[in-house]
């Protein structure tokens, strides 16, 4: 077991990304050098598992502190040079803000900050980080429960945390089978949520996507 445990840090200290002001473990140091909120979130549960607990909050922390104004919690957050790449400054150009996505991701952030209060018992940052929590799981409850159901939904794959589950292409369109078709009808879809200012009175209307994906309400 220490030897599995010795690896696990060692992946984790060989993915991380420290800066002014952050902290993070990246999926990937090349391919996906940014911070994802669930991948983050299962980071931090995983770090303090090893003993690690003061990076675990310091993860959670970066997390929480790039919530949108309105309570959204990114699924994205870019850090450091990775602001000024050119995916950036191209492909994003409809994020309301260029330093994180306008989507989310399964809170998971939930699970890890019980995980790190249950290990560590720090009080300063249970205080820290539940007002983040409510404000979030507010924001879900508000905008993302439609006809008065009482299950969340999504408005991209991205923000399922399964990506191209096979029972999306259907609701992607045509275009969604052809070769690299599944990335453009993504982009396609998020480009059109994004013109209309992520209202989810305006993605009912024109019928984008929106499910109520299991692994999202179950979380």
């Amino acid at each position: 077991m220490d030897g599995l445990q010795d690896r696990a840090r060692e992946i984790l200290d060989r993915n991380a990304k420290k800066g002014d002001g952050y902290y993070y473990v990246a999926p990937s140091p090349r391919k996906y050098p940014h911070q994802w909120s669930w991948d983050s979130s299962f980071h931090a549960i995983v770090n303090a598992g090893l003993g690690r607990v003061h990076l675990a909050m310091e993860e959670v922390l970066t997390l929480l502190g790039r919530m949108l104004p309105d309570g959204r919690l990114p699924h994205i957050v870019c850090h450091g040079r990775s602001l000024t790449s050119l995916t950036n400054r191209v492909f994003r150009r409809h994020w309301p803000q260029p330093d994180r996505s306008p989507f989310v991701q399964p809170p998971v952030v939930a699970l890890a900050v019980k995980e790190i209060w249950e290990l560590s018992g720090d009080a300063s940052f249970l205080r820290e980080a539940l007002p983040f929590l409510k404000r979030h799981f507010d924001w879900l409850s508000k905008e993302r429960r439609m006809d008065g159901s009482k299950l969340v939904s999504i408005f991209s794959p991205w923000e399922s945390g399964l990506d191209h589950k096979p029972a999306f292409d259907r609701l992607l369109g045509s275009i969604a089978g052809l070769p690299l078709g599944l990335y453009l009808a993504l982009y396609l879809l998020e480009v059109r949520i994004g013109l209309r200012r992520h209202d989810p009175a305006e993605v009912v209307k024109r019928g984008l996507f929106n499910v109520k994906e299991v692994l999202f309400n179950s979380v």
